[in-house]
């Protein structure tokens, strides 16, 4: 009788282990989606708010104008009546840097610090070129890659004429 009892409250364990397994899985299994429904809000909210950030990043305008800490203009993104213009300027008001796209193609100009063009590299109906001046803003060396062939000038410190070829 002893050993039947015995047998009998074994299974009963038994029965009762199995169920807290039972409800140990359910728990892992809710606490499991509860975290996986949180990421999702998470995301989502976050990609939300992204997408508004970025729709917020967006301006438009006919012109814009980057300032320093002095009112001065340091950067001009315009739109003009032949294309578009960005110019970069330094903290004297001088254009040390443009760009510009127009019907003509588009053009890279670099300026020394007294306003005077340095460089100038450009995409024009004839061809690319590429044009050097000196510090007083005279032309040294012109390349221009023309459809008859590439041509080289370069002039001297009167701006005459020097040497070309061909």
């Amino acid at each position: 009788m002893a050993d039947e009892n015995l047998e009998e409250r074994v299974r009963q364990l038994e029965r009762r282990e199995h169920r807290y397994r039972l409800v140990l899985a359910g728990i892992g299994l809710a606490v499991l989606a509860c975290g996986v429904l949180w990421v999702l809000m998470l995301s989502t909210g976050r990609a939300q708010a992204q997408k508004a950030a970025e729709a917020a990043k967006v301006v438009r305008a006919r012109e814009f104008i980057l300032e320093d800490d002095k009112g001065k203009s340091r950067l001009e993104l315009t739109i003009t009546d032949t294309g578009v213009a960005l110019g970069i300027f330094d903290e004297n008001g001088e254009s040390r840097a443009a760009l510009d796209v127009s019907k003509d193609g588009p053009a890279l100009g670099l300026f020394g610090p007294n306003g005077n063009p340095s460089a100038m590299l450009d995409v024009g109906k004839v061809g690319p070129g590429l044009s050097l001046w000196d510090r007083e803003g005279r032309p040294r060396v012109v390349l221009v890659c023309a459809p008859a062939g590439p041509a080289l000038t370069f002039y001297d410190t009167t701006g005459r004429k020097a040497w070309s070829a061909p």
